[in-house]
């Protein structure tokens, strides 16, 4: 999901992001893409994604989980800011984590 693209703000429960949409390799969650989807409880984000964007999952009150794929080399600033519910996160080696992608 490219920067200016947003998803939903009443997308809800668990989230598969694909690895490929439509034709096309999906390699960025882009920039507050999912902001404020306050119902979203689970993402899994396949190793084709490299970049969570800053702001992608801020302020989703609801989310508690998170499975971020190998291929994930960076997560931007905030990406998980405010999420108050969030208990687990599983991930595999990043090389890049920005200081307050977790700032809750």
């Amino acid at each position: 999901v490219a920067d200016g693209l947003a998803v939903p703000a009443s997308t809800a429960g668990a989230v598969q992001i694909p690895s490929m949409l439509g034709g096309h390799p999906v390699t960025t969650i882009g920039k507050a893409a999912f902001k404020d989807c306050d119902d979203l409880e689970s993402v899994r984000i396949p190793s084709a994604v490299t970049t969570i964007g800053k702001h992608a999952f801020k302020d989703c009150d609801g989310l508690e989980s998170v499975s971020i794929g190998a291929g994930v080399t960076s997560v931007e600033q905030e990406a998980f800011a405010n999420c108050i519910a969030l208990e687990s996160i599983f991930l595999y080696v990043i090389s890049r984590f920005h200081y307050y992608s977790l700032q809750i």
